[in-house]
C-alpha cells in the first residue's frame, strides 16, 4: 500500500501542475524508538501510464427522445463517445 501511495500521490501532483516535494535525505530522518526507515521503490513511469489508462466518468446531455432511441438500439454510450472523440481528434482507433 505504501508503494501505491508513493506512486499515486506524486502522479496526482504532477497532473495538477503542482511541485513534487524533494525527498528527505535518510540522514535527516529521526525515527522514534522502535521505528525503522524503510525504502520504498516507486516507478513513476508506470504510475503515469496506469493513470492515463484509467476510465473516468463524465456526464453528457442530450434530448430525451435520442436517449430512449439509443437505449432501444442497445447503444454503448462509452464506446460511441470514445470512438467519436478519437475520430474528431484525429487519433488512431487503437489509441
Amino acid at each position: 500500500m505504501a508503494q501505491d501511495a508513493l506512486r499515486g500521490y506524486p502522479a496526482i501532483l504532477e497532473e495538477d501542475g503542482d511541485v513534487i516535494p524533494t525527498p528527505t535525505p535518510v540522514s535527516q530522518l529521526h525515527p522514534a524508538s522502535k521505528q525503522v526507515v524503510v525504502f520504498i521503490r516507486a516507478n513513476m513511469l508506470l504510475a503515469r501510464q496506469e493513470r492515463e489508462g484509467q476510465a473516468v466518468k463524465t456526464t453528457v446531455t442530450m434530448p430525451r427522445w435520442l436517449k430512449h432511441l439509443a437505449d432501444e438500439h442497445h447503444v454503448n454510450f462509452s464506446q460511441l463517445l470514445q470512438a467519436a472523440l478519437k475520430e474528431v481528434l484525429g487519433l488512431k482507433k487503437s489509441a
